[in-house]
């Protein structure tokens, strides 16, 4: 082992590299350290979800990408893999395979043969919404994807493995968030239910998803316009905007499916604690960890 900055840099690492600067400052290390290299490429399918008219922070343009790919072959290092990651929610399985394509020309361009194509995440979860309502995998179909996979694989001689990063796809409907209305109300045609947990604490991808919502007791009835707000200082927190019963009231519960995944990692103690995380296998259903108490919370700013 050797130290660079302070850190440890360890033997036989797999290190995607992302821009000129850090293939530049980690080359000699990798070559020493014998990892295994890949590069990450931002195609032209990948752009800022909220604003497609701009790119992506993440990867090199194709140009870099090609002059980083022969940098790594004439230095002989190892390099196995060629990576890229579009974003959340991709909607067609067109996409995809438009960005592998650009992919594999970069890799002629280089002159180079990957032994792993790396396509990260993106699928759609299914039954979930955009904020507008759209189906996010109305155009998305498994077995096509896995057809376009087959036949682009074909792209890149020599090619052992495609990996994909679909982790939230596989885990999101295993999880679900359950807030409790503390207070209602209303003003300006808008219901709004003030909860004990909300986007702000748990639930990252309620920004720009719309999951479906169900009320414990069950409440039917006349609907109107609802906003779901958690118990921030931020009119950001707010897990949803739609139709709900008017019959729901303060003491009622609300289960927030498809959070299995993003949701513990986002989560803060911005103005109240840990909320208490369940567990539920074949042995049954368990506290995993207690809701964290005012007192354990505002402990951590009081003077020792």
């Amino acid at each position: 082992m050797t130290r660079l900055n302070s850190g440890i840099l360890l033997q036989g690492l797999s290190v995607n590299f992302d821009s000129p600067a850090e293939l530049a400052e980690l080359l000699p290390h990798a070559k020493k350290l014998n990892w295994r290299l890949g590069v990450r490429i931002m195609t032209r399918e990948e752009f800022d979800p909220e604003n497609p008219q701009f790119p992506t922070q993440f990867g090199f343009a194709p140009d870099k990408a090609v002059a980083a790919l022969k940098k790594l072959t004439r230095a002989k290092a190892r390099i196995e893999t060629v990576h890229f990651h579009l974003r959340a929610n991709v909607s067609s399985v067109q996409i995809y395979e438009r960005a592998i394509a650009e992919v594999a020309e970069i890799c002629r361009a280089a002159k180079f043969c990957p032994l792993h194509l790396d396509i990260g995440g993106g699928m759609p979860v299914r039954r979930i919404l955009s904020r507008a309502g759209k189906v996010l995998d109305g155009e998305f179909g498994l077995r096509s994807f896995a057809q376009m996979l087959r036949q682009s694989v074909k792209l890149f001689p020599g090619l052992r493995e495609v990996w994909l990063e679909n982790g939230r796809f596989v885990s999101a409907g295993c999880g679900a968030l359950v807030v409790k209305i503390l207070d209602v109300k209303e003003r300006r045609g808008l219901r709004q239910l003030i909860c004990n947990g909300g986007r702000t604490m748990n639930a990252l991808t309620s920004l720009w998803e719309q999951h479906a919502l169900l009320t414990v007791p069950e409440r039917s009835g006349e609907e109107t316009l609802t906003a779901v707000c958690g118990p921030t200082c931020m009119a950001f927190d707010q897990l949803a905007r739609i139709p709900l019963p008017r019959s729901l009231q303060a003491g009622d519960h609300l289960i927030w499916l498809d959070a299995g995944a993003y949701h513990l990692p986002w989560e803060t103690r911005f103005s109240h604690g840990h909320a208490a995380v369940c567990w539920h296998d074949e042995s049954g259903l368990r506290l995993a960890r207690e809701r964290q108490s005012f007192e354990n919370f505002w402990s951590q700013w009081q003077a020792s």
